[in-house]
């Protein structure tokens, strides 16, 4: 697959990039997200290892999205009501 990642950004072992992803700087995507493809994750995002986030997915600078959240595809990250929180097991 092919994405395009910042020098600065942290990809942990682990995580999934869709084809035609990008990550821009100071990204942190932990071990356990799955991002779908030709998705942009903006300048110091911060992804949790229970993440998932959908196809054509933008999120901006400086968000948080935390562990047990899904980002349904085709979405800008002011849809705010497209986030589902998973309860905790």
């Amino acid at each position: 697959m092919t994405y395009i990642v910042h020098p600065t950004a942290i990809i942990d072992p682990g995580a999934t990039m869709g084809e035609g992803t990008r990550i821009w700087h100071w990204v942190h995507v932990c071990a356990g997200a799955r991002i779908g493809a030709r998705c942009s994750l903006g300048q110091n995002v911060f992804v949790g290892n229970r993440v998932v986030i959908g196809d054509n997915v933008k999120v901006q600078n400086n968000v948080s999205i935390y562990d047990n959240v899904t980002l349904y595809r085709d979405l800008q990250d002011e849809l705010v009501p497209a986030v589902r929180r998973e309860p905790e097991s």
